[in-house]
């Protein structure tokens, strides 16, 4: 892999890591007694930081050639 392109594979990947781990923090910090819409933003807070869990994962697995 070229450094140009590993860069922007780091850049990226640690993004969507960052991005998921906030998007995580501000649904998991709304309360969830608000009924149903309470239960959907948990449920997006649990996927974001299931998928910034999958990226870093990644991320840390890939090596360069």
């Amino acid at each position: 892999m070229s450094p140009n392109w590993t860069a922007r594979y780091a850049v990226g990947m640690g993004s969507l890591v960052v991005g998921g781990f906030w998007l995580a923090s501000l649904m998991l910090s709304f309360d969830a007694d608000a009924g149903r819409g309470g239960l959907l933003t948990k449920g997006v807070g649990v996927f974001g930081l299931g998928v910034s869990l999958c990226a870093a994962t990644i991320l840390l697995a890939t090596e360069e050639e």
